[in-house]
């Protein structure tokens, strides 16, 4: 079997395991990490499912980078000693100034732990954590990372933890 045809077989099969969580959809791109080069890549589970966008390429297509971040910023209030992983964060309806975040399913949580907030990809903790960054800040960490298309920090101001568009 070659390269792409085990990625589709793989893509398919854990796709097949997040409909339980219904997650219906799955894209990956494989990437050598010597020579920074795509291997391959697969932009859906099932090209010919209408129903759930399989003609969408999602490896390609342009989206924020949004939940794919957040590891980032807990890493970060790891190494500035913000939080632990048993830190309790509040999953409530929480105002930064004028910026209200609110999570994807517009639901929240109540108390969670940093690590279940991570996994969960809640934008509230998230943003909260975000907050206590210092010295990089996110947004300066990210401009470290060499992520240079980026407007000022002013710009997006806490938005840059899920909406950078960049």
């Amino acid at each position: 079997m070659n390269r792409k045809a085990a990625a589709e077989k793989l893509v398919a099969d854990y796709s097949r395991i997040l409909t339980l969580k219904n997650i219906r959809n799955a894209a990956v791109v494989i990437i050598d990490n010597q020579t920074h080069k795509v291997i391959t890549y697969v932009g859906s589970a099932n090209f010919t499912d209408t129903i759930d966008a399989g003609q969408v390429n999602g490896a390609a297509a342009k989206r924020s980078p949004g939940s794919a971040l957040k590891p980032f910023i807990y890493a970060l209030g790891f190494d500035q000693g913000v939080l632990h992983p048993q830190t309790v964060l509040r999953d409530v309806p929480t105002a930064f100034g004028p910026f209200t975040p609110e999570n994807f399913d517009g639901r929240f949580l109540g108390p969670v732990t940093a690590t279940e907030a991570l996994v969960r990809s809640r934008n509230i903790p998230a943003v909260t954590v975000a907050s206590k960054l210092q010295n990089p800040d996110f947004y300066q960490f990210l401009k470290g990372a060499g992520i240079s298309r980026m407007a000022s920090a002013d710009h997006y101001g806490l938005a840059l933890v899920f909406e950078p568009n960049f």
